[in-house]
């Protein structure tokens, strides 16, 4: 999602480069950015109008209706787990929008490092401290907020907490190998970068 502010900031940035840099097109880096951007449409959608409402629905079962301990703790554990990634996602924003609005901060990147960037900025989202934080959080709210409940529902015995317990692991494991597979694709993109930067004698930023 990116406007023509942001397109004219990537044409200034374009004409700073020295003529060392490696050729890449100011148009053509526009539409990898824009790309990059149209990619977290979905999560944006999913995280400013779902996530709140999940969140509302949540939190009135954790105040208004009686709930044993380790359920309320999971439906606060789904709550923090939910706010971390609106602040993750929203942190995003506010960083690339203060990277198109004012460029010079940085110190005259060229046109490619912002590009770079914008490629470690998604990276990170999807992996390290920023992926664990959130998916720690919000699974293990998903399994204690499932383990009284499943129990009385199906009378007593761990069966059913066993299956919840399997079901939130296989569903953890799926989100962290989707993440990885973005962030190492995103690193492969950031290699390049880096590999036709040295290529042409510039340092990697």
């Amino acid at each position: 999602m990116t406007t023509d502010s942001g397109s004219d900031v990537l044409r200034t940035l374009w004409q700073r480069q020295s003529g060392s840099s490696f050729s890449m097109e100011p148009d053509e880096i526009q539409t990898r950015l824009s790309h990059l951007q149209a990619e977290l449409r979905d999560a944006k959608i999913v995280v400013y109008t779902l996530c709140p409402g999940m969140a509302i629905w949540f939190a009135y079962w954790l105040i208004f209706t009686t709930q044993p301990i380790i359920t309320r703790a999971g439906l606060l554990l789904i709550i923090l787990g939910m706010a971390i990634y609106v602040g993750q996602i929203w942190l995003y924003n506010r960083d690339y929008k203060m990277a198109v609005v004012n460029p010079d901060a940085a110190g005259q990147k060229s046109c490619v490092e912002f590009y770079r960037d914008e490629l470690v900025r998604q990276r990170d989202i999807n992996r390290g401290g920023s992926l664990w934080l959130r998916l720690l959080t919000f699974y293990a709210g998903l399994f204690f907020g499932g383990w009284e409940p499943l129990h009385h529902w199906r009378g007593s015995g761990n069966a059913p907490r066993a299956v919840n317990l399997l079901i939130v692991s296989i569903l953890a494991i799926l989100t962290v190998w989707l993440s990885y597979r973005k962030s190492h694709k995103l690193q492969q993109k950031i290699d390049d970068i880096d590999g036709m930067k040295q290529a042409t004698g510039t340092d990697p930023s």
